[in-house]
């Protein structure tokens, strides 16, 4: 009876005491981690490190050239090297002429054009088609009538007075060579003596103009 007085609540203190054990363990352990994350320095944020782009360690592959070339090439660095007009004065006279001509009759001018530029060879054997390039290669016509579409009208060609003075032989072949070259690709050819008359220049080229928009009607009604 007197412990009953002197003490009523032992039991629901031992129950209560019981309960708060873990909850105090618990919190001792929170409370210690916090001391330890706090006594640590602060640190930075590690940075990813960044590496420089890759240089290509390679040096720069230079062309290679025989000997020959080599040798040609470093005689061309030892030479003065300047600029020239592409043609004589009569035959930018000329072209003034045509150039006017031209815009006339809605055609386009080119100067100094190479022939294979203005024919294309072909043939079954590569041997043979290789061949008839190179007849053609490293050869140009003083002028080339073209329509806006970039199509060959006619080929203007001007003969000096020391056209056949110097070279006469080597430029007797090369004109022998476009002249059968052009008539194969059905590419008219007027040749222009020095002193000859604008008028009969301009006769000729307004028959060849009308020969090509003669063939252009033909062939436009064929596809119709």
């Amino acid at each position: 009876m007197i412990d009953m007085i002197l003490f009523p609540n032992l039991s629901n203190l031992a129950h209560l005491f019981t309960d708060l054990v873990p909850l105090v363990i618990i919190g001792c352990g929170i409370l210690l981690c916090g001391l330890v994350v706090m006594g640590k320095p602060a640190t930075a944020p590690r940075r990813r490190a960044t590496q420089p782009p890759k240089q290509d360690a390679r040096p720069e592959k230079q062309p290679t050239l025989d000997p020959t070339r080599q040798a040609s090439l470093e005689k061309l660095k030892q030479c003065e090297v300047t600029a020239r007009p592409l043609m004589s004065r009569p035959q930018t006279s000329l072209g003034r002429q045509l150039r006017m001509f031209a815009d006339q009759n809605g055609l386009v001018v080119h100067g100094e054009t190479a022939l294979s530029a203005i024919v294309t060879v072909r043939h079954g054997d590569r041997s043979m088609s290789q061949a008839g390039f190179n007849a053609i290669s490293r050869k140009r016509v003083d002028f080339c009538l073209t329509d806006r579409a970039m199509r060959p009208v006619c080929v203007v060609e001007y003969h000096g007075s020391g056209h056949r003075m110097k070279g006469a032989a080597e430029a007797e072949r090369r004109d022998h060579t476009k002249r059968i070259a052009l008539a194969m690709a059905s590419v008219p050819l007027i040749e222009v003596v020095a002193g000859t008359d604008w008028n009969l220049v301009e006769k000729q080229l307004l028959t060849q103009l009308e020969y090509a928009r003669t063939a252009d009607d033909y062939a436009r009604a064929a596809l119709s």
